[in-house]
């Protein structure tokens, strides 16, 4: 009974041991077959259905082209924008070179105005015949820079063809500036007018001067009289223009 016993168990000892090492070996094919993989689903991996990312960048390109009719409207606003602009700048540099053109002619009134003063003071007798003389010979030496001062600006002005007309379309700050740039324009006009009468006036007796410097011109003291009796009239409408004038800066 004992001996039976003892040969029923021996054989359970050797199958257990079989079956667990069966089953290793299974486990380790099945993890080689995994390592190594299948070269054809290695090749193919890079294949696999786009993101949600994916389908979003390449659906972009359509969404520009949707927005290709916004540029048409951007152009026409720039070019009249542009166009206002040099409008603008030729209106100011325009109108600044008149300023200058009556700077330089407020300098050769002013001289002018003094030669004639100071003979109608000695008449007078309110200065002495030293003083005539000493103003005389202070104004005649300025006279040439006087007329070549403004003769420059008036060149300078008259090559400029800026205009300070209204610019359909422009924006609200340049149609404003280039509203008062007009009005300095148009009160620019009287004043420029009287300088130039002023101013001639001064030219004429200056190379009066000159001449009878370089010649003695025979009754050079008649020719300064009649001078000095038509000069009032353009002095006086000079002063009363400078006087009126009233604009706003450019």
């Amino acid at each position: 009974m004992v001996q039976a016993r003892r040969a029923k168990t021996r054989p359970l000892r050797i199958v257990i041991p079989i079956v667990v090492v069966a089953a290793l070996l299974a486990g380790g094919a099945f993890v080689v077959s995994k390592l190594s993989g299948d070269p054809t689903t290695t090749a193919n991996a890079p294949t696999r259905a786009p993101s949600v990312g994916a389908t979003q960048s390449t659906a972009q390109p359509t969404s520009t082209g949707s927005s290709s009719t916004e540029p048409s409207a951007t152009p026409t606003k720039t070019a009249t924008t542009v166009v206002g602009a040099k409008a603008l700048k030729a209106c100011q540099r325009r109108v600044r070179a008149a300023d200058d053109v009556m700077a330089a002619a407020k300098i050769g009134v002013a001289h002018w105005t003094t030669h004639v003063q100071a003979q109608t003071d000695a008449n007078a007798r309110r200065i002495s015949a030293a003083k005539m003389s000493a103003l005389f010979k202070k104004t005649r030496l300025a006279g040439p820079a006087d007329h070549q001062r403004y003769q420059d600006a008036l060149s300078e002005y008259k090559d400029l063809s800026g205009s300070c007309a209204e610019v359909d379309g422009a924006p609200a700050n340049v149609a404003r500036k280039l509203s008062k740039c007009a009005e300095r324009a148009r009160a620019q006009k009287p004043l420029m007018a009287a300088g130039a009468d002023g101013m001639a006036d001064w030219k004429s007796h200056v190379a009066a001067m000159q001449r009878n410097a370089e010649t003695h011109v025979r009754n050079a003291q008649r020719v300064w009289l009649a001078a000095w009796r038509a000069a009032p009239p353009h002095i006086k409408a000079y002063k009363k223009a400078a006087a009126d004038f009233d604009a706003p800066k450019c």
